[in-house]
Order: C-alpha cells, then sequence, then structure tokens
C-alpha cells in the first residue's frame, strides 16, 4: 500500500468563486547539516518540496493546472460541497477531511455527508458533525460535540457500527473536545487543544469501560507518541517530543521561528513514520501564519518547513513557502 500523502487544505471564498483546495505534497528535503536539525526556522530549517500556491483569485485557472492540486467547488450538485449559514449567522461549510490510499474524504457539513474525491458520498446519521477520522479497515469515526455529544462509529458503507458518549470520566463538557483520532483499534479524543489523549472506545463501536489516557498523539505507523509545545512565545521557540508507546523518552528537539509562536495547531505522522508539527506564529491579525515543520522520527532531525498564511477577515487565504 502507498504512503498516505500530506495534505494541505484551505477553504478560499474570493469574489463571489468559493472552492475547497487539497494539495498533496511530495517527501521534505532533508536537512544538511548537524546545527540544522537541532534547530529550524524559517530561514535555516530547510523547504519542504510543496507545490504551494497563491489560491486567493477570483478564478481557480491557476491552481487548477497546478501537479497535484485538486479543486472541489461549492455547489448544490452531487460532486459538489455544501455551504450555508446557522440561525444566528456562523459559515457552516466543511468543517475536517482526510486522505488515504482510497482518496480524499471531505466531512460536507451542509449536506450532511463525507463526499469522496470520486464524486461518490457516505450518509451521516445526523445533521451535525465536527470531524471525522478513518481506521485501517476502512470504517469512519464521527465527532459530533453539540447535538448528539458523541462519536459515531461507521462502517465503509456507512452502517452504524456503535456509539461513544464524549462526556464521562475525564470530559465533562463535550464542547472540550478538540480533535479525533483513530489509532489502530482504538478511537481517541484531544480536549482543549493539547494535553494527553482520552481513549473513548473501539472502532467497533463499542464505548471504553475504563477511559485511558494517552501521552501523545500515536504517529500512524503505530510505533511511537509525539508531542509538541511552546517554550517561549515571545522568543519563538518550541519543542517537539518523540516517546515510545510506553511514554518513554526518545529524543525531543527545539525549533524556532523568527516571530511570536502563540500556539501548536497539531502534530500528526505520515504512514511511514515522518511527522509534523504545525504551530501558530505571527505576533497580528496581518501576520499570522501557520508554520508546518517536518521531523525525521529516527534522529529527529528537521527535514524542512513551509508555512500557509492565515484566512484574512475579507475571507482570502494564500499558501507559501518561505
Amino acid at each position: 500500500m502507498r504512503a498516505a500523502p500530506i495534505i494541505v487544505g484551505v477553504v478560499v471564498t474570493a469574489l463571489g468563486a468559493a472552492y475547497f483546495i487539497s494539495h498533496k505534497s511530495s517527501a521534505p528535503a532533508a536537512s544538511k547539516s548537524a546545527s540544522e536539525t537541532e534547530q529550524a526556522s524559517s530561514a535555516g530549517g530547510g523547504s519542504a518540496r510543496i507545490q504551494a500556491t497563491v489560491v486567493a483569485t477570483a478564478t481557480p485557472s491557476t491552481a487548477s493546472h497546478e501537479d497535484g492540486v485538486e479543486l472541489i467547488p461549492f455547489g448544490s450538485d452531487e460532486r459538489s460541497l455544501g455551504r450555508g449559514l446557522t440561525g444566528d449567522g456562523h459559515d457552516v461549510a466543511p468543517a475536517s477531511f482526510l486522505a488515504d490510499a482510497d482518496g480524499l474524504f471531505v466531512l460536507d457539513q451542509e449536506k450532511s455527508r463525507i463526499l469522496r474525491s470520486d464524486g461518490t458520498s457516505i450518509r451521516l446519521p445526523t445533521k451535525h458533525a465536527d470531524d471525522i477520522a478513518r481506521a485501517h479497515d476502512g470504517s469512519f469515526a464521527v465527532l459530533d460535540r453539540t447535538d448528539t455529544k458523541e462519536v459515531t462509529v461507521l462502517d465503509k458503507d456507512g452502517h452504524v457500527k456503535g456509539h461513544l458518549p464524549i462526556a464521562g470520566t475525564g470530559i465533562e463538557d463535550p464542547s472540550d473536545v478538540s480533535r479525533l483520532i483513530v489509532s489502530g483499534d482504538d478511537v481517541l479524543v484531544e480536549r482543549n487543544g493539547g494535553g494527553p489523549l482520552l481513549r473513548l472506545g473501539g472502532t467497533d463501536g463499542v464505548a471504553a469501560q475504563d477511559r485511558t489516557e494517552i501521552q501523545g498523539v500515536p504517529t500512524r505507523d503505530g510505533k511511537f507518541l509525539v508531542s509538541a509545545g511552546v517554550t517561549d512565545e515571545e522568543a519563538g521557540r518550541a519543542w517537539v517530543t518523540l516517546a515510545d508507546r510506553q511514554a518513554i523518552h526518545i529524543w525531543t528537539r527545539e525549533l524556532h521561528f523568527p516571530s511570536v509562536i502563540s500556539a501548536v495547531a497539531f502534530v500528526d505522522s505520515e504512514s511511514n513514520g515522518k511527522l509534523w508539527a504545525v504551530l501558530l506564529a505571527g505576533s497580528s491579525a496581518s501576520d499570522y501564519v501557520n508554520w508546518a515543520v517536518c521531523l525525521d522520527p529516527t534522529s529527529g532531525n528537521v527535514r524542512g518547513s513551509f508555512t500557509i498564511a492565515a484566512e484574512d477577515p475579507r475571507g482570502r487565504a494564500s499558501a507559501t513557502t518561505p
């Protein structure tokens, strides 16, 4: 089975044209020296080989001709994504997506479904959903923090396998859940944007009797736990740590960005083990960026990095390389 690509997603609205854009990156370039691997910066940490394209444009014509760019338009037909407004005026648009060897899967909230890149879809059992994750057998976990306040497990065809309540030991308020993760046969959630993960149950749809904590995000190859945090916001310093599945420390590396780092957005990995940390950087709304750093799992060496500009108040977004 081929390794799943890293996908960078941006929802773009520009002069009336709106598209969901997924961008597949190739493997990042390796760092050239030992000093570069110990401390990454936007200037000295290397640049991942990603075909980043500015997508804030009235038409998608430029982006659509780039290799590896896939455009899914908003619209009313079955191959398009839905978009709408809640009763209090908040946007309803794709909330999550994932990619694996079977293609791209987008959580289309407005149409209550998971849209596949081939244009087919899986109906959701409820109207609302916040996040999706996929297991090795093709089944889906669907997070709903608002209405059902549970994780619903679906088989690969969309049939309900079971329900995992969110509230319980370790979670008082379901809205505190910030991310859904499937690792092996475990369905895990992240709380308040960080900290230990909590196991809600299994991909068989059976809720856990004893909820256990996981000290880090499991890598996609199932071998390690990765975590990250901010050391010094003003100095732009952050750290990434790798541990084995028993939480025994393997290495810690410091990352440095030439501006303020306010938070860790998330950490993740590729199926071949390469690690990614995405940090929120910038000192004001005018210069906010998402800084993505790729690290080698064996050495902790920084393989490359790139930045993606955050969406500005006018609803436009762009992707750039440093």
